[in-house]
C-alpha cells in the first residue's frame, strides 16, 4: 500500500518527526541522522528477510536492489536470484 501513496504506520513516525523539526521542536539534522542509523540497523538485522520478501511485493521488487546497494549487502544477488 505504501507504493500507492497511502500513508501507513511505516510513514507516520517520519512524517511526525519532520513536522516537529519544521516547527523547531526537533533538530532536522538529528532527525535525519537517527533515521539513517535506524534504517542501517534494520537492514543489518533483517536485510535478508527484506530482500527475499521484496521479490513478491510489487513496488518493493524494484527498490530492493537499490536498498541492498546502499546498505552494502554483498549477499543480495545470490539471495535475490534464489
Amino acid at each position: 500500500m505504501e507504493g500507492f501513496g497511502v500513508a501507513l504506520p511505516g510513514q507516520t513516525i517520519p512524517i511526525a518527526a519532520g513536522l516537529y523539526a519544521r516547527t523547531g521542536q526537533l533538530n532536522l539534522v538529528a532527525v535525519l541522522a537517527l533515521g539513517i542509523l535506524a534504517t542501517e540497523r534494520f537492514f543489518a538485522r533483517r536485510g535478508a528477510i527484506f530482500v527475499a520478501g521484496a521479490r513478491f511485493i510489487d513496488g518493493l521488487r524494484q527498490d530492493d536492489g537499490i536498498v541492498a546497494g546502499v546498505a552494502h549487502m554483498r549477499w543480495c544477488l545470490p539471495l535475490n536470484r534464489a
